[in-house]
């Protein structure tokens, strides 16, 4: 399991668009794809908000799970249908 400091040092990374140190952190624990922000945001959902889609691709890639607005912002079409037949109620949500 990811320390407090593994997640701080993940989500700086991102911020700061260190791609290769995001790689780092997540080969050393794929635990890290379920780091989130004191605010809340999910590690892929921080690397969009920051202009980081090329990180946020590869986090989805390595394995995190995205919600439908991450999936929507990211482009993952078949993700969006997906998560709609599952729940169509969640059309109505927000991020």
């Amino acid at each position: 399991m990811a320390t407090v400091e593994e997640q701080a040092q993940l989500l700086e990374a991102i911020r700061k668009g260190d791609r290769g140190k995001v790689r780092e952190l997540v080969d050393a624990d794929a635990g890290l794809l379920q780091a989130r922000a004191t605010s809340g945001e999910s590690a892929v959902l921080l690397a969009v908000y920051h202009g980081q889609d090329t990180i946020a691709m590869d986090l989805v890639q390595a394995g995190a799970a995205t919600d439908l607005h991450e999936s929507a912002a990211l482009g993952l079409s078949e993700r969006v249908r997906a998560r709609l037949r599952e729940e169509p109620a969640a059309i109505d949500s927000y991020s």
